[in-house]
């Protein structure tokens, strides 16, 4: 963290200005964004692939160069100065915007006249996104669209660097102030859902206690889904039982609950569409895990038109969901 005795007032404006003009390389500025996301000077190397010493050379040539402390060394650790944050918080813009138009320019040699990635946890996959990519290819018939499923984590890194416009998950998300959420639907609950044929189907009545030793179809570790499903368990004096399976492809689960007899917490959207079909039954279990909203995330700075209207088309679906 950055102290307020560090100050730009000693520093003459004219060698400032200078070193934006033509004194900042771009590798270096790579340097400085890497080290605020990674926080040591080993790990900025190794990503780099070079030595620490290379490392610390081109930090000092920066501070050299513009005239202000970017970096304060307090025994082996290096913080930012006030200085430093505000270059490498503007820098990880400058990037930002080098990746998209590196990415404009490999679509155009594509023969691709405008692109939209999106990206999105597969719990909302099928209920969203072909209803709202037909929608907007209605529209914008020339555009390649690229579509990505996957978990938060990597997703939410994917929006940041700038390869995904738009993310559409569950998980609350604890991002910087460069990212707008907006809620596209407010809630889509959980429930305990089992195959069609498990004996549990068949009651009318089921606790939870019923539901001991039934080994579960988990989502990640990580997810808030997860989180909610273990203390759900623990208030019943339950416990994830030998046998249980985690599995990120939704595709997967109707066979797998039918082929294993196990459990698995799964959308309301979802569950039902299951049981319509006959191929799997929803418990009337109290179940009221977090994550349970739908959300669109961007980067508003970076939006382009035809993400813009991309966006608009899955605000339309999730409305008429």
């Amino acid at each position: 963290m950055a102290t307020s005795d560090d100050s730009l007032v000693s520093n003459p404006s004219q060698t400032i200005d200078r070193f934006f003009r033509s004194g900042l390389r771009l590798n270096q500025l790579r340097i400085l964004v890497s080290l605020a996301e990674l926080g040591q000077v080993k790990l900025v190397a190794h990503a780099h692939h070079v030595t620490q010493s290379a490392i610390s050379k081109q930090l000092a040539e920066m501070e050299a160069a513009i005239g202000v402390p970017l970096l304060a060394r307090n025994g082996r650790m290096l913080r930012f100065t006030v200085a430093g944050e505000a270059v490498a918080k503007r820098g990880k813009e400058v990037l930002l915007q080098l990746e998209l138009g590196r990415r404009e320019l490999n679509d155009l040699s594509r023969g691709y006249t405008a692109r939209v990635a999106v990206g999105a946890v597969s719990t909302v996959t099928q209920m969203l996104l072909p209803l709202a990519i037909a929608r907007f290819r209605s529209s914008a018939p020339d555009t390649f669209v690229s579509l990505q499923e996957g978990t938060t984590d990597r997703l939410f890194t994917q929006l940041a660097d700038g390869e995904l416009d738009i993310v559409v998950c569950r998980t609350p998300a604890e991002l910087d102030n460069g990212i707008f959420v907006e809620t596209l639907i407010d809630t889509d609950p959980y429930m305990v859902v089992c195959g069609a044929h498990h004996p549990l189907a068949r009651r009318k009545k089921p606790r939870w206690t019923d539901l001991r030793n039934v080994p579960w179809i988990l989502p990640p570790a990580h997810s808030a889904i997860f989180t909610s499903l273990i203390e759900t368990l623990a208030s019943h004096q339950l416990e994830l039982p030998p046998g249980c399976m985690e599995s990120t492809s939704i595709t997967a689960i109707p066979q797998l609950l039918a082929s294993t007899q196990s459990l698995a917490p799964l959308p309301a959207s979802f569950a039902d569409d299951l049981e319509r079909r006959g191929v799997g039954a929803m418990l009337p279990l109290g179940f009221a895990p977090a994550g349970s909203a739908i959300r669109a995330l961007t980067r508003r700075s970076a939006m382009t038109s035809a993400a813009q209207l991309m966006l608009d088309c899955i605000r339309e679906v999730a409305a008429q969901t």
